[in-house]
């Protein structure tokens, strides 16, 4: 999801928040500042905006890899015959963790155990699609999510596949 909050221009933070950084608010919501805009008129403020901490998947697309794959598969990145959990956390491996060509890589992010959840022989082939999508598009068949989470003790943002709870038993 996306954020905003307003700041007056007097408040102290103001001069240490910048575009691309990461913040958090209370240690339950982290998020990347994508905008600073100061407003005009009588009571200044700057609105602080941007995307949760899944906004890195939609700074890459899925790009097919270095090294040739099967017949068929020229210019398309692909695995199958294994659980969605590992479809998903291969292609952000492949895109985000460690891509092929160094520069894509967006440092710090790691992949949380895989679990093997999900539908257990799904496959995908991908080119030129966006890592955001795709993760949706995939975890949604299976009923499944995805979150990017900060973990402070090892200085790394941790992507994990993440489980739906089914609260509809008790409910009226």
């Amino acid at each position: 999801g996306t954020f905003s909050f307003s700041l007056p221009v007097s408040d102290k933070m103001i001069d240490s928040l910048s575009y691309g950084q990461i913040i958090g608010i209370d240690n339950k919501y982290f998020g990347i500042v994508r905008s600073l805009k100061e407003t005009a008129g009588d009571s200044k403020t700057v609105t602080v905006s941007g995307a949760d901490l899944k906004g890195y998947t939609e700074q890459r697309i899925t790009l097919y890899p270095a090294t040739e794959l099967d017949e068929g598969m020229q210019g398309y990145d692909g695995i199958a015959d294994v659980p969605t959990e590992t479809v998903v956390k291969y292609f952000v491996n492949n895109n985000i963790v460690n891509p092929s060509n160094s520069k894509r890589k967006i440092p710090g992010i790691v992949l949380g155990a895989d679990f093997h959840r999900g539908i257990q022989d799904d496959r995908y082939m991908s080119r030129f699609e966006l890592l955001s999508d795709l993760c949706n598009k995939n975890l949604e068949n299976a009923k499944m999510g995805y979150s990017i989470t900060p973990d402070i003790e090892n200085n790394s943002l941790v992507f994990d596949v993440i489980e739906g709870v089914n609260r509809t038993a008790s409910q009226s």
